[in-house]
């Protein structure tokens, strides 16, 4: 038979996951603090809550809920002091947690104490009953990812994917997205609290003046090499992740590998080479003064050695900028297939809309809090105009059914 305090536990831990199934972390609070009291008074009424993992993690994703943080470390110390060891699921929810209130101290934490679960071995135990380090998922890392991402560290960001891929664990789309979104525009501080791999900027509700926030440091060189080590995980890319690639490429001023990457294999080669033409004129540095050609203004006469000292100058100065514009094309040695479809053409589309939107605001066609790589970008709002022509010319003589609808009588 069982005791009065035996049938409370057991009923009470029923009754404290109903409430979190229906959202009602208050009362789960209530719950927990009666199972807590009841288990510290009698450590056997710990076998009658089933799976104590469960139900412990429950009782942790309650008190994050309302914010009581420190109870909610509390527990973790009670599952450390009953022998009941941490899951990977306690540490993505402290791990959102502290992602949500931004508190890179508090995620520094979290991360210590899973560390320390994930490399505990009991040296004196035998091969077969030694424990075995803390099986850290997936969903634990994308949720750290993402974490890093909120408190403005994106190269830890980046870290958290070498140690994935150190340690074996297979990444998923979501796991794609984050990686896509920290090389294209971290610190980007309007993250959605719901961070869905399907859910790009585009498909997302936040206001033009949210699309360039924090600092303008870019990560876009990992681009490739990232999307590389993606691909040889045996990961699969998902549309999502296409469209992420694109608004990356398209915020970062590199308009013309985007369309490139979608369209480029379906054009005729004089297409392509007119508008790869037409491209590289307006990415041309103007020509910058040099001192032969200043001084040559006070003279009364012009030597034909002046005018070749002139060109040469000019020549070297086009050679050096040509040098810069080599450097910034990191994808020369990557490329990837983007699908040609509705989500990918409606992307491009609302990407070009929104930079150059951020453009119009303000007096300064390239306002200050644009990131660097676009402030710096030659005819920014020319290149824009001058890839959705291409598109839209495109798509008008070869799909006409994937030209958006606002677009269909231009």
């Amino acid at each position: 038979e069982s005791s009065d305090t035996d049938v409370t536990v057991d009923i009470l831990s029923s009754v404290l996951q109903v409430y979190m199934f229906a959202g009602d972390y208050e009362e789960a609070v209530s719950v927990s603090k009666r199972i807590r009291a009841a288990v510290r008074s009698d450590k056997q009424t710990l076998k009658l809550l089933g799976d104590g993992h469960t139900i412990y993690n429950y009782m942790i994703r309650a008190y994050c809920e309302v914010d009581q943080i420190t109870e909610a470390l509390r527990v973790v110390e009670e599952m450390r002091s009953l022998q009941l060891h941490a899951t990977s699921e306690t540490y993505q929810i402290l791990v959102q947690t502290m992602s949500s209130i931004r508190s890179y101290d508090g995620l520094k934490l979290v991360v210590a104490l899973a560390n320390v679960d994930y490399n505990m071995v009991d040296v004196e135990a035998d091969s077969k009953s030694a424990i075995r380090p803390l099986p850290l998922t997936t969903e634990y890392y994308n949720a750290l990812i993402e974490a890093f991402g909120r408190v403005a560290e994106p190269a830890k960001a980046l870290q958290v994917w070498e140690i994935m891929r150190q340690r074996g664990v297979r990444p998923n789309n979501l796991t794609a997205t984050l990686l896509i979104d920290t090389c294209g525009w971290n610190e980007r501080v309007h993250w959605d609290e719901d961070m869905l791999a399907e859910a790009t900027f585009v498909y997302r509700d936040i206001p033009e003046d949210h699309v360039y926030t924090g600092m303008p440091l870019f990560h876009l060189h990992y681009l490739a090499n990232t999307l590389e080590q993606l691909k040889q995980s045996g990961l699969k890319f998902s549309l999502a992740n296409y469209c992420h690639v694109l608004e990356a490429l398209i915020r970062a001023g590199f308009l013309e590998t985007a369309l490139d990457m979608m369209i480029s294999r379906y054009e005729t080669k004089q297409a392509y080479e007119m508008w790869t033409e037409k491209s590289r004129v307006l990415r041309k540095p103007p020509k910058r003064q040099t001192l032969s050609s200043f001084f040559s203004m006070f003279r009364s006469t012009t030597t034909e050695e002046d005018v070749d000292a002139d060109a040469d100058a000019d020549i070297d100065a086009e050679h050096e900028a040509e040098k810069r514009v080599q450097v910034a094309k990191f994808m020369d040695e990557f490329s990837i297939d983007i699908p040609l479809c509705q989500r990918t053409v409606d992307t491009v589309f609302g990407m070009i809309a929104a930079v150059r939107g951020q453009c119009a605001q303000g007096s300064n066609v390239e306002p200050e809090n644009m990131p660097f790589v676009q402030r710096a970008s030659q005819n920014l709002l020319e290149r824009l105009e001058l890839q959705e022509q291409r598109l839209d010319e495109f798509l008008r003589r070869h799909h006409p059914e994937l030209l958006p609808n606002s677009r269909q009588g231009m």
